[in-house]
């Protein structure tokens, strides 16, 4: 542990990214003898000490609609921001999430502050659409930290920041997605089989989709397809999921907590989601899904601008077409409903998706550290070390504030072309083995049930994560 304090300002955007920064936060804690956090944040970052300039959910919106109702509220709390980032004078400003609100956060610090480092976790999708944001973070952001391993790559194209791979969070989370055994009865024996329905996290995705998702399994129930419903979700939200819920045609077990979600999570067959993030928890837990995503008038007039390919992240991860995905005037829930009739009963269409989503692991390696600790050292390239020295431990290095010399602005290389086609595979990932895929089928039912002994080092040891490809699995019987 080195000596001395370090002080950072954040801005968490959303849960997500605010369990992202109170893992950065912990892992420095581990490496300096006092951390100082400003910004703001959720109950992660509160249980490390931040008190936050204001509640995080005025700026945890989705939607076009939903920000420009709340326009004139996001402006004024940009330069509160900005102006509270300058007045604590940090180490270094971490932005997480929430790139339209934060970016512009970060180019207010940056020209009244033109030396802090300005360090953004999570890439904006410049790979779905309008690319030429990676350019334009170029003069405000000194490194990018991405969690899709596609991205770096993206960035090198577009002519973005530097960027590194830290890995998703959720990789840290695979033992508690992947089923032991007996936790996920093979298909065939399964009385019936379990369907996660989630409709979306967000009360507006709630709203959409409750409705169409409701009709969805109800079509494919009146077709002869068996199978129980579990609804996953948030505590936040879980007393208007049991309502909506209220008029499916079939009976829904709403769960809420952890632990619960979890438990359904290793339990589950199959899966009916609406886009986002939880399709690549699902294809984690070895869960295939058909994915559903309802735009909005004012979503539906700019989707000619969106420039990739598929919006489900796994797909992006692997390159190709593993989960099929109906968005805008293709969500209709007879097409809902068919694809969950192909996906709870034994079909080809179901074993090829499972055998797809087993090769996540090999394109999503990080070795053994998380994603906070390939944060917390730069991604081994040592990007913060003149001025925090994270890596090395040195002394602590001031920051140049307002007064002293303005540094240089970092030549921009010319943008790529603006269409962007299918993400690249990783350079840091080798291709699976046909062992991967041959060896994934219906149950991915056991994981490690045994784990090291983390008492030598607890703050660096980390138990081995489970592998889809290390899974032994039951053979689907007729």
């Amino acid at each position: 542990m080195t000596s001395g304090t370090i002080r950072l300002f954040i801005v968490a955007g959303e849960e997500s990214g605010d369990r992202l920064a109170a893992d950065l936060v912990a892992e420095m804690k581990r490496r300096f003898a006092h951390v100082e956090v400003a910004g703001i944040g959720g109950d992660g970052l509160k249980a490390l000490g931040l008190d936050p300039l204001f509640p995080m959910d005025e700026i945890s919106l989705m939607g076009i609609t939903a920000v420009i109702s709340r326009l004139p509220n996001l402006i004024r709390r940009i330069s509160q921001t900005a102006t509270a980032a300058i007045s604590y004078r940090p180490d270094a400003v971490v932005l997480v999430d929430a790139p339209d609100f934060n970016l512009r956060v970060a180019k207010r610090i940056r020209a009244r502050g033109p030396s802090v480092p300005i360090i953004k976790w999570v890439s904006p999708s410049v790979w779905a659409w309008r690319p030429g944001r990676a350019r334009a973070m170029v003069p405000h952001v000194d490194h990018l930290l991405a969690l899709l391993p596609f991205e770096p790559e993206v960035h090198k194209r577009l002519g973005g920041p530097p960027c590194t791979y830290t890995g998703h969070p959720l990789l840290m989370r695979i033992d508690e997605l992947r089923p032991v055994s007996g936790e996920r009865v093979p298909l065939n024996e399964a009385d019936p089989p379990e369907l996660l329905v989630l409709p979306g996290s967000r009360r507006g995705e709630l709203k959409s989709h409750a409705r169409l998702f409701g009709e969805a399994i109800g079509f494919a129930h009146d077709r002869g397809a068996r199978f129980k419903v579990t609804v996953p979700t948030l505590p936040r939200i879980a007393d208007d999921v049991k309502k909506a819920v209220e008029s499916w045609p079939l009976p829904a077990e709403v769960v809420s907590t952890q632990e619960e979600r979890n438990a359904a999570y290793r339990r589950a067959h199959a899966a009916l989601a609406a886009s986002g993030t939880v399709t690549l928890e699902l294809a984690l837990a070895g869960i295939p899904m058909i994915v559903g995503y309802h735009l909005d008038a004012i979503a539906l007039r700019i989707a000619p601008l969106i420039r990739v390919w598929t919006v489900v992240l796994p797909n992006l991860i692997l390159g190709r077409q593993a989960v099929r995905e109906f968005l805008g005037t293709t969500l209709r829930p007879e097409v809902l409903g068919a694809g969950v009739e192909l996906l709870v009963t034994d079909t080809p269409e179901r074993r090829a998706m499972i055998e797809s989503l087993a090769e996540l692991d090999a394109h999503m390696e990080t070795g053994d550290r998380s994603p906070a600790e390939i944060a917390a050292s730069g991604g081994g390239s040592g990007w913060v070390v003149p001025s925090l020295a994270w890596v090395s431990g040195a002394a602590r290095v001031s920051v140049a504030w307002p007064g002293r010399a303005r540094r240089a602005r970092r030549s921009v290389p010319g943008a790529a072309s603006a269409q962007i086609s299918p993400p690249p595979q990783s350079s840091r990932t080798s291709a699976p083995s046909a062992a991967t895929t041959a060896g994934a089928s219906e149950g991915l039912t056991e994981r490690r049930q045994t784990s090291p002994d983390l008492s030598a080092n607890p703050a660096t040891s980390r138990r081995p994560r489970q592998r889809l490809r290390d899974v032994p699995v039951s053979p689907i019987r007729s």
